[in-house]
């Protein structure tokens, strides 16, 4: 069973019920651009979720990219994880779920607050993070720098050659 309902503070909270193990999910689509990172991020709780499977979380359809889960009875938790697009990615299905592929639960659980958010590269530290991160190796500052120097001395060279006056021994 599936409800959406908006408290007194205006806020939209997203309810998912499973009376038997399944896995049910609300999707929504949401448009990104190409090979950016994106933070997926929102709020859940659990009431009676089981502790066996894949209980309340959010994730990226069609992957197993995905947050944390909530399972037993919690009160509202942060959920979220990092994603990076691909070069043609132009979309994500973004899913609050409980229960999962192959991770039929049942229980209660609702999401509120979720976005997608363009938000530069995650800390290395981050948790639930799919994509690579750019590592810098502490040799490229080295490496750019011996090529800068090595072609500033074949400028140098060059212009010697061209700019000196010949001497006697190379006009004759």
């Amino acid at each position: 069973a599936f409800s959406w309902n908006v408290s007194e503070d205006q806020i939209g909270v997203l309810e998912i019920e499973n009376k038997v193990p399944n896995d049910a999910r609300y999707v929504q689509t949401v448009t990104v651009s190409p090979n950016t990172w994106y933070n997926v991020s929102g709020w859940g709780r659990a009431e009676r979720v089981g502790q066996g499977t894949m209980g309340l979380y959010l994730s990226v359809m069609g992957t197993f990219h995905n947050s944390r889960d909530l399972r037993g009875t919690v009160t509202w938790q942060p959920l979220g994880f990092w994603v990076k697009t691909g070069n043609l990615e132009t979309s994500l299905d973004i899913a609050c779920r409980l229960g999962g592929y192959s991770s039929l639960n049942s229980g209660k659980g609702w999401c509120t607050g979720i976005s997608v958010t363009a938000a530069g590269t995650p800390n290395p530290d981050s948790r639930f993070v799919y994509g690579k991160l750019e590592q810098s190796s502490g040799n490229t500052k080295f490496w750019v720098q011996a090529a800068a120097v090595l072609v500033a001395l074949g400028s140098l060279l060059l212009l010697w050659r061209y700019i000196r006056p010949p001497s006697q021994e190379e006009s004759s």
